[in-house]
């Protein structure tokens, strides 16, 4: 299979879905306007022409087969976040 060289794995967490999944300054417009409906659409999935949950989408039917490497690339990404946050880089929105 293809997703199970983890390069491959690996570039398309990184390169595809971690960029897709980075908020955009129309979501955060959005949820300051009316944060109980931006909640509200999320949960709901009514959003779902969006390149966040199709993102999100790819992600759940990645962790359907390759469950262990998905969740050890993206613990690693939200650390490294955390990590360039803890160190002062920023607010650490735009990498959100």
């Amino acid at each position: 299979s293809l997703f199970a060289q983890a390069e491959v794995l690996q570039n398309v967490c990184q390169k595809i879905i971690a960029p897709n999944m980075q908020l955009l300054q129309a979501d955060e417009d959005v949820f300051d306007e009316n944060p109980i409906e931006y909640v509200r659409r999320d949960i709901e999935g009514s959003d779902s022409e969006t390149r966040r949950r199709v993102s999100c989408d790819l992600v759940r039917g990645l962790c359907r087969n390759y469950e262990a490497q998905v969740t050890s690339l993206f613990s690693a990404y939200i650390e490294s976040l955390l990590a360039t946050f803890a160190a002062g880089g920023g607010d650490g929105r735009e990498d959100e």
